[in-house]
């Protein structure tokens, strides 16, 4: 009878918690704070705790800005500076489970029905879908695989790759640890050629151009070059018109900016080369998602043509850029814009409607979104391990690879291809 009693009390109590996840497979949360709330219960533990103990560490966590760059050696002027700014505000707090669950709402608020970040499908998929966004986001910020490789170390920087804090810039610090040389805006070319810098320590963000610093592949239209206010409503990128506002890409002609050039700009404004409407130091790779290129530029024109009260039809590109450095809010808003809106090209998917809206199991893991992230399979082995870490040991879900055929081919859920992503996207 005993063991009966305690056998019972057990189940009860594994009920209540939620054991492995069970009730919140049958109630099927909504949106990220309904999830993570539901997985918190089922661990014993305060959203916010989940946040910091369990899916990432606290101490880890914005680490870079709640340091100081005392006692560093071989710091450089732009890596102080790029602090100064970056580092400004919410210190330990930039990646914060408030400002990640607020962005979602802010966004679910203004957008209503066209926003459907983990609010659709199975709570599984919800699931796989969270757990990709985070193993990009680790991925992207990790903290020199400290102080758990690839499970709870991620969120260490605020951009991309940003230590920076080594004797050795060349191998240990790619975003801004070395600089280069650019051809001065030349004619549209696929493979220009840099060269690599000089004097790098010494340069300020004014002079350090970094190996992200994009050829003059796109355009903006600005009305007055002496400042960095740029008009809201489109991107040009060769010959494809980005619309901020529709978030679509047509074909529109080569800028009037190019020799031979047939698209003019708006009225009132001419056309500039998207590098040279911001200092060069900027170009690390922003943040949580890889804000980076016409990326960057297509979500600060979006941002001020759909959620910015009242729309702005100009705004200052370099000032924004230092807003979303130091406004993790911001800066997760830039994340779910990246995830749920950002196209690569016309007819191209979003990361939230292959994962959540596909009836494709292959295309729920982590393979799909490493190319679409990144137009390739770089990291693929890394990204993969914090997948699994969040996916199989937080969010204990079932962790073998689907596979499918794809044009003869066999695809695999796990490993990043094109085969893959033309499977998924087709």
């Amino acid at each position: 009878m005993k063991n009966i009693i305690l056998l019972i009390i057990s189940v009860s109590a594994c009920f209540a918690a939620t054991c492995f996840g069970a009730t919140c497979s049958e109630k099927n949360p909504a949106g990220p704070r309904a999830v993570i709330d539901c997985l918190a219960n089922a661990n014993g533990m305060t959203p916010s705790d989940f946040w910091n103990k369990k899916l990432f560490d606290s101490s880890a966590q914005d680490k870079y800005c709640s340091d100081s760059l005392s006692g560093i050696p071989a710091v450089q002027k732009a890596q102080r500076e790029m602090f100064t700014i970056g580092c400004a505000k919410q210190k330990g707090t930039y990646f914060s489970y408030e400002n990640f669950v607020a962005a979602d709402e802010t966004l679910k608020q203004k957008l209503s029905d066209t926003y459907q970040f983990m609010r659709q499908g199975t709570y599984e998929v919800k699931l796989q879908e969270l757990a990709n966004m985070l193993a990009t986001a680790a991925l992207e910020t990790t903290g020199a695989q400290w102080p758990n490789p690839y499970k709870t170390d991620g969120f260490y920087y605020r951009y991309e790759n940003g230590p920076l804090q080594s004797a050795d810039p060349v191998h240990q610090n790619p975003a801004l640890g070395s600089c280069y040389g650019y051809p001065a805006n030349p004619e549209w070319v696929a493979n220009a050629v840099r060269s690599k810098g000089t004097n790098c320590r010494n340069l300020g963000l004014s002079e350090f151009y970094t190996e992200y610093y994009p050829f003059s592949t796109f355009a903006v239209a600005i009305k007055d070059v002496s400042n960095s206010k740029v008009n809201t409503s489109l991107v040009m990128y060769d010959d494809q018109k980005y619309d901020t506002a529709t978030n679509t890409i047509t074909k529109a002609g080569i800028p009037t900016l190019y020799a031979g050039g047939t698209y003019a700009p708006p009225t009132g404004y001419t056309w500039q080369y998207m590098n040279a409407v911001i200092q060069p130091g900027y170009w690390v790779g922003m943040g949580n998602l890889q804000l980076t290129g016409d990326s960057m530029a297509k979500f600060f024109g979006w941002y001020y043509q759909k959620l910015a009260s009242p729309s702005q039809t100009e705004a200052d590109y370099q000032a924004f850029v230092q807003q979303f450095l130091s406004d993790g809010q911001l800066a997760w808003i830039g994340g779910l814009w990246f995830w749920n809106y950002r196209i690569a090209g016309q007819g191209f998917s979003t990361l939230h409607n292959v994962i959540a809206n596909t009836q494709k199991a292959a295309c729920h893991d982590i393979g799909i979104t490493t190319y679409m992230l990144n137009g390739g399979c770089n990291d693929s082995a890394e990204r993969v391990k914090y997948y699994n870490y969040f996916k199989t040991e937080v969010f204990k879900q079932y962790s073998e690879a689907e596979k499918a055929t794809y044009n003869g081919a066999t695809v695999n859920s796990y490993i990043c291809s094109q085969a893959l992503y033309e499977y998924c996207t087709h």
